[in-house]
């Protein structure tokens, strides 16, 4: 139900204790080895792992642990993009073109958090690799078709590619655009998103949706640290909840890009925006 939410305070508390006891058994994985040969062949499944382990210390406030682990995850995707590492999976390999897309996109979000500016030709060609798979995918009618286009739709708004973007949504979502009402969009993801990428299509021409936009996102902020349950089932992981985020700060926000801070971006998810 719209008004059911979660003990935050209890859960982050909780939330911050399995986190911790994690670290504290990390060392027996083995991981840290980085020239390990066993570790080299799996770099690019590591690499996904420190991703949201990356992510998970940051919000539970282990700096120096996330700090640590982004940059043994760039080592790791750095090397599985270098060497084709294809392994998603312990003995399960990728095909090329979506090893190529983790491979770009993984050392893509390690750099960010590590320089704390975001490499652009990185993203750029994370996203040419999964344009590639959906635009395939589409062609044969592939049940995958939906799930690629997701990626499509989060990298490309995160390059800029607005165009582009409103057409995989129309194709894997169908939204009717005169469902926009209020700032309860925010529990529509794909609508949310559609209505984002026609304002950033043309910000100047479409200047009358911005206040709608801040608004909703605003709720968004509110509604995720209050708790509330069907907002997180909408965006039920962190990494699409702090994707949402990223557009707020990049497009939204009116703040400098270049100045915010990635562990800003993804705290918000926790601690709301000011």
């Amino acid at each position: 139900m719209y008004n059911d939410y979660k003990d935050m305070k209890k859960y982050w508390l909780d939330f911050e204790l399995r986190i911790k006891s994690l670290n504290d058994s990390e060392k027996n994985l083995g991981y840290y080895n980085y020239n390990d040969k066993k570790n080299k062949t799996q770099s690019l499944f590591l690499a996904s792992l420190l991703n949201d382990a990356v992510i998970t210390n940051i919000l539970a406030g282990y700096y120096e642990k996330a700090n640590e682990l982004s940059k043994l995850g760039e080592i790791y995707a750095a090397y599985a993009l270098e060497n084709d590492r294809r392994e998603y999976l312990p003995g399960k390999r990728a095909d090329a073109k979506t090893a190529r897309f983790a491979q770009h996109y993984l050392l893509y979000k390690f750099r960010w958090i590590n320089n704390k500016v975001e490499d652009v030709e990185l993203l750029k060609n994370a996203y040419i690799n999964v344009k590639e798979l959906a635009d395939e995918a589409i062609k044969i009618k592939s049940p995958k078709a939906k799930k690629i286009c997701m990626d499509v739709i989060t990298t490309g708004l995160k390059l800029g590619e607005f165009e582009a973007v409103k057409y995989y949504i129309d194709y894997c979502y169908k939204k009717k655009k005169n469902l926009v009402k209020d700032k309860t969009i925010i529990f529509d993801k794909q609508l949310f998103q559609s209505y984002i990428a026609t304002y950033l299509s043309g910000a100047e021409d479409n200047s009358h949706m911005y206040e709608l936009i801040n608004e909703s996102f605003k709720h968004y902020f509110e509604q995720l640290t209050k708790g509330n349950f069907r907002l997180m089932e909408e965006y039920n992981t962190y990494e699409e909840q702090v994707d949402m985020a990223y557009i707020y700060y990049k497009y939204i926000s009116g703040n400098d890009w270049n100045k915010i801070d990635p562990i800003e971006v993804i705290r918000s998810i926790r601690d709301g925006i000011l």
